[in-house]
């Protein structure tokens, strides 16, 4: 697979889908997410739906395919599917135990530093910086140096890099990312609760120029944009970096992970409690 671009699926123009996991996440999370999109789009199919002659049209063909209807037009919606993990290079395929939750799309920044190494003055990688956004168009989160995403309901998961494959000379090499600490809320479901893998694909832009830089600590940001399959473990992977409890008698106090490319257990700030909460309360993330 070195060297040429895998497979792709375009849904450019509603193309029918082959029923594959990648397509039912993203149809499933628009036909949730935006049923008033596909109500709008069903009354275009049914435009007397609410007159006696299209109630009978409706019964005539049947509530039984309206389903296949709502998923059709949710497909055409869906942006192009990344490839199946049967199409992804050998050492960044998936292993069968992990489900597909997610699929996401960014747009941002890679990030250099100029650092002098053995051959004198390059470019080094800091990571990426970059809006992370839904299949229905929704921004949810951020992606920072460090493999450190980060959800806007108050979940993150730091990862480190398992795999690399270079698939086009000119981008980013696709990558799979493994979880080594996740932080979310213990109450309600959040989107990075039980992340196990992260895969970054179909990256396009994203690499330092050939040229070498000759100012030491300048740095360089180059746009990029990537597609990122979102993989939930069987069992949630145990925290390596765990944030101290709070005492019993008084609410948790929240703990707020720094920027920063590889950030240790030291540099875990602790905001002071909401002092208008309740006595016992657990304060909702709002980062």
């Amino acid at each position: 697979m070195s060297g040429r671009t895998a497979p792709r699926r375009s849904n450019n123009n509603c193309a029918r889908y082959p029923t594959d996991l990648e397509a039912f996440v993203m149809v499933r999370n628009i036909a949730t997410s935006r049923p008033a999109t596909v109500v709008r789009q069903l009354r275009a199919f049914f435009p007397d739906s609410g007159t006696a002659r299209g109630r009978a049209s409706l019964r005539a063909l049947g509530w039984a395919a309206l389903p296949a209807i709502v998923v059709a037009l949710a497909a055409c919606a869906t942006p192009p599917l990344p490839p199946a993990n049967v199409d992804l290079p050998e050492s960044l395929r998936v292993p069968s135990d992990e489900v597909l939750q997610d699929i996401l799309t960014s747009t941002g920044d890679a990030l250099y530093r100029c650092e002098r190494g053995d051959t004198g003055l390059g470019w080094t990688y800091r990571g990426v910086q970059s809006t992370l956004v839904d299949s229905t168009g929704q921004d949810v989160g951020i992606a920072l140096p460090g493999d450190y995403f980060s959800a806007y309901d108050g979940s993150y998961v730091l990862s480190r890099p398992d795999a690399q494959a270079s698939v086009t000379a000119d981008s980013l090499p696709w990558a799979r990312l493994v979880a080594r600490f996740n932080g979310a809320d213990k109450v309600f479901e959040t989107r990075f609760a039980q992340i196990g893998l992260i895969l970054r694909v179909d990256t396009k832009g994203g690499l330092p120029p050939d040229r070498p830089c000759v100012v030491a600590g300048s740095t360089l940001n180059v746009p990029y944009a990537a597609t990122y399959m979102i993989y939930r473990s069987p069992a949630a992977p145990t925290p390596v970096m765990p944030i101290p409890a709070a005492p019993a008698s008084r609410a948790p106090e929240r703990a707020v992970i720094p920027i920063g490319p590889d950030p240790l257990p030291a540099d875990f700030i602790k905001l002071p409690r909401n002092t208008a909460l309740p006595e016992g309360a657990l304060p909702l993330p709002n980062h």
